[in-house]
């Protein structure tokens, strides 16, 4: 298992891909009481679905407040079922954009910002100048 902390969005991301360095239950679990996450997104694939299961059930019983999010590539009916019946709150399949925005409404609904696209930064702002005179200049003698 690999873990992601968003401290912008206050999301853990959890993914079984088995990428970087190997996490367990109880780092997971020390992750959520160290970062304190609004939720907690967990990755399940067809080859890895038991320990994703597992996690999320683990999670539900110690850290019941913490809203669990279970992602999968595409719908499969057995991913779902073991999901929700081991604790997760909401299921979505990421097949299409539709998916993604159903996300982005949850988690917007649970007080999570959705992941921000970058984009080009705003303008500077500049101060405006005023065409009055400075308080510290002298005064202009129109007549001597």
């Amino acid at each position: 298992m690999r873990t992601d902390y968003d401290p912008n969005a206050k999301v853990l991301f959890v993914a079984a891909d088995g990428g970087g360095e190997p996490r367990t239950t109880g780092d997971v679990l020390r992750a959520v009481h160290s970062e304190k996450p609004r939720g907690l997104l967990v990755s399940i694939s067809p080859q890895h679905v038991d320990e994703p299961v597992e996690l999320i059930a683990q999670l539900h019983r110690r850290c019941p407040h913490v809203p669990l999010i279970a992602l999968t590539a595409r719908h499969d009916d057995k991913i779902e079922r073991a999901a929700r019946a081991a604790g997760a709150a909401y299921y979505f399949p990421l097949a299409s954009e539709a998916d993604r925005t159903r996300l982005n409404d949850a988690l917007v609904a649970l007080g999570i910002s959705p992941p921000h696209v970058p984009g080009p930064a705003p303008p500077a702002w500049r101060k405006r100048s005023r065409a009055s005179p400075s308080r510290d200049a002298p005064p202009i003698r129109l007549f001597r």
